[in-house]
């Protein structure tokens, strides 16, 4: 299950003090193509000019170096952060570092698919990554427009999703899909959620979002809620749910 592969946890009480941490995060790219109006990276002005840069291929060499210190391998190293990591085009060759490196169990992003074209999609699997969260946002176009603040089309994400499952993907990266919960207004839109992205994932979720970033209060969240497990029928894979969390 999900839950066993993805979510288990071990008590620090019981491994603390750490040789090396669990998860390192690094942000490859600071900016992004999306202004989700949950989201702090487009509409906090803080730090903005320094938090929108690209991080060159120099520094990110040297955080891989200084990772190499460590007595043992971190569990996954996280190629994301409040940013769009697809606009870094130096992503796949950072993760081939990461990869000769072995400096972890796995690499991972999390991505809005926006730019996941085929290009792309082949050099980040060729390059070793092992997992790839989309965060989809919407489930049409105004939807993306409303909450994203961009004009984006919502067939041409799920066929992106589509084309990197079937052509590069299998055997090689897993691909996870995530939708925020507000996104889900009804029964009949959870449905087509889990119906659409079953088949090109191996794994789907439903999270609910709540309002952690200071002036972000008034933001819409659903009225239904609350932690639940979604089986989804009819399909031959044995990982298959969404958690509304």
């Amino acid at each position: 299950m999900v839950g066993e592969k993805h979510n288990a946890r071990q008590r620090l009480l019981d491994v603390v003090p750490l040789k090396q941490p669990f998860v390192v995060m690094i942000d490859p790219c600071g900016a992004c193509n999306f202004k989700c109006s949950f989201c702090p990276c487009n509409i906090s002005d803080v730090n903005a000019e320094q938090r929108h840069s690209v991080m060159k291929i120099e520094l990110f060499e040297k955080i891989v170096n200084d990772l190499r210190q460590f007595p043992g391998k971190i569990k996954a190293i996280d190629m994301y952060g409040l940013g769009e990591p697809l606009l870094n085009k130096k992503l796949p060759e950072m993760i081939k570092m990461i990869k000769k490196a072995d400096v972890c169990e796995k690499v991972r992003i999390s991505t809005n698919a926006s730019l996941l074209d085929n290009e792309m999609g082949q050099a980040l699997c060729e390059a070793g990554l092992d997992y790839m969260k989309v965060s989809l946002e919407a489930l049409d176009d105004a939807g993306y427009k409303e909450v994203c603040g961009v004009n984006v089309k919502y067939n041409d994400i799920v066929d992106k999703i589509k084309r990197f499952y079937e052509n590069n993907s299998r055997g090689r990266t897993e691909v996870g899909v995530k939708i925020i919960s507000s996104a889900i207004k009804k029964e009949e839109d959870r449905q087509r959620f889990i119906e659409t992205f079953t088949p090109i994932s191996d794994y789907v979720f439903i999270e609910t979002v709540k309002p952690i970033w200071a002036g972000f209060e008034k933001m819409a969240l659903p009225e239904w809620g609350g932690r639940r497990k979604i089986t989804v029928p009819n399909t031959p894979k044995d990982i298959r749910y969404a958690v509304i969390r």
